[in-house]
């Protein structure tokens, strides 16, 4: 990529060819930090502190609160890493309800699924259960994807 663009830019000035390459290495560079930091993976956080660490350090975080026993959990579990690995620019987790009480308390987390979206660590949309999904099983990851969309994440 980098030979295609010196390549292309022959009869492009020095100063503005120079410009987009530092602007191309400085993409690369975040894309990479982005990789290092599990972009693009939809993982289990295991424990509180992780939990409030990762929120907080993301710009856009999805969080799953899960139970692995119930049916719709599994359901919000596949549209969910479709989507990770779509949105690269957000980072989608999922967190045990039961082994999180302190903050199922703090975010009054009653329905699972729920999905809460975070923006530089506060909470800006909350999705419970699959009522703004249709309300059914079936709904496509679209609908996810709209939904979450809206909220900026």
């Amino acid at each position: 990529m980098l030979d295609e663009l010196e390549d292309d830019d022959l009869n492009i000035p020095a100063h503005i060819r120079e410009a987009r390459m530092a602007e191309f290495k400085k993409a690369t560079e975040r894309l990479n930090e982005m990789k290092q930091s599990q972009h693009g993976d939809y993982n289990e956080i295991l424990e509180e502190k992780q939990f409030l660490d990762t929120t907080i350090a993301e710009e856009r975080c999805i969080v799953h609160f899960f139970h692995p026993d119930f049916r719709r959990c599994a359901i919000m579990d596949g549209h969910l890493k479709n989507l990770a690995q779509k949105h690269f620019e957000s980072r989608f987790i999922k967190i045990n309800a039961e082994k999180a009480k302190f903050f199922v308390t703090k975010l009054k987390v009653y329905v699972l699924p729920t999905v809460l979206c975070f923006k530089k660590g506060v909470v800006v949309d909350r999705l419970i259960g699959f009522d703004d999904l249709g309300n059914t099983d079936d709904f496509t990851t679209g609908v996810l994807e709209n939904h979450l969309s809206k909220s900026g994440c």
